[in-house]
């Protein structure tokens, strides 16, 4: 029997979610395959072969990939910066992950072991946030501050950045004028309170003897950040996840924070990511969305299903016309699209039939004149390698499994090893 020719029109792109195909085609003349390899289709259903990568830098257990105004990585417990084809090391890390944040010319970076500072202009690392001084011990010396009940406290002061209060050390006395003496850290400065009150101003000098008080205390319950698993820049501060707690730092003061700045979640915080006035945060059962810029004015609202490890990432798309930035993220039940809907939009429900993993991660990139989402998902089971491909919202999508290589879980990037 001899073979009867078979006319395509054009190419669908892939679609798993049919699990028997009587026909290569549809009605139309539209080819509908299962696998599309090293190739993309166009918005006309046309493929076009996919062009090869090219590797730059050398760089052994690479990952966690963030490019901002620098690009930055970690190998091997190590802090790189990748600069034209070099790796330039930066300093010593612990931790096996890590998430970053840019404002006001620095990087900030976090994974739930270490955290420090990047400086882009300077090109150095440094401690994010300064610890609390430990409390002061003081006597009395002869002097002329009214009698009552005074409290004293300290704070550091390194490279001009002010860090928060230690606790405070009570003194008192009745009678006549009296002065106070303490042995501060050549790096704090002192503060103290009117007497009997509550406010604390600066010291202008050690011991206090007289009443000439500076300064409010601006810091009094600021603490150091904590280990963070995920961060974000917005709305004038920086915001990062740990455990089942959402931080934030105060308005423009990215190395002050408060034990009382916090969300509490209930689940532990995979990601999370920032949308205009929209805060996005994932667990493993949960998706979860905080609407507005003022933590006090803030709505909380589960959004839809959670998923397994990864970054959620944003992308501009192009929709009606119009561009816009969304943030995508790989949940249970596929790969959503936010945005400006009520709810999000599952991309991938009508074409992908599984995309279950251990881990992944994803960003958006414009390639041969089409916008498309890259995804990458990673299993214990076996390693595989998923490229899906979105055009706008429910465009042509694309899935290549292979056995090696594997790519490792980033943060804003894509890095294959």
């Amino acid at each position: 029997m001899s073979p009867r020719p078979l006319t395509v029109i054009g190419f669908s792109g892939m679609n798993t979610t049919h699990r028997a195909r009587r026909f290569l085609t549809n009605q139309d003349g539209v080819a509908l395959p299962a696998l599309v390899l090293n190739a993309h289709v166009s918005n006309d259903g046309v493929l076009i072969r996919r062009d090869g990568q090219e590797r730059i830098v050398v760089l052994s257990g690479a990952k966690c990939l963030w490019a901002g105004s620098v690009a930055l990585c970690i190998a091997e417990g190590s802090l790189y910066r990748i600069s034209g084809n070099a790796a330039i090391k930066l300093c010593d890390i612990e931790g096996t992950t890590m998430a970053y944040a840019e404002a006001a010319g620095s990087v900030y970076l976090s994974n739930d072991k270490w955290c420090g500072v990047y400086d882009v202009g300077a090109g150095t690392v440094r401690a994010w946030g300064l610890p609390r001084p430990p409390a002061p011990k003081l006597t009395l010396v002869a002097g002329d501050l009214p009698p009552g009940t005074y409290h004293v406290c300290n704070t550091y002061l390194r490279d001009g950045r002010l860090g928060g209060a230690s606790a405070a050390t009570r003194i008192a006395f009745a009678g006549s004028g009296m002065g106070i003496s303490l042995s501060p850290a050549s790096d704090a400065l002192t503060w103290i309170t009117e007497p009997n009150t509550d406010r604390f101003f600066l010291a202008e000098s050690v011991p206090i003897t007289t009443p000439a008080f500076g300064m409010p205390l601006p810091t009094k319950d600021v603490t150091a950040p904590p280990f963070m698993s995920s961060l974000a820049a917005a709305h004038g501060r920086i915001w990062g996840t740990c455990g089942t707690k959402l931080y934030y730092s105060e308005p423009f003061q990215y190395e002050w924070f408060k034990d009382a700045n916090t969300f509490d979640i209930g689940e532990v915080a995979l990601d999370l990511v920032t949308h205009r006035n929209q805060i996005y945060i994932r667990t493993e059962p949960w998706t979860y969305i905080l609407r507005g810029t003022e933590p006090a004015k803030m709505d909380f609202e589960r959004l839809c299903t959670g998923g397994v490890g990864g970054r959620m990432f944003t992308g501009m798309v192009t929709e009606e016309g119009r561009s816009m930035v969304v943030p995508f993220w790989l949940g249970r039940d596929g790969l959503f699209r936010g945005g400006a809907e009520e709810l999000p939009v599952n991309i991938s429900s009508r074409r992908i039939a599984d995309l279950s993993g251990d881990s992944w991660c994803g960003l958006v990139i414009d390639t041969e004149g089409l916008r498309r989402v890259l995804l990458t998902v990673a299993t214990s089971k076996e390693t595989e390698f998923s490229a899906l491909a979105a055009q706008n919202r429910l465009g042509t999508m694309h899935q290549q499994f292979v056995a090696s290589p594997y790519s490792r879980v980033g943060s804003g990037g894509l890095f294959i090893t």
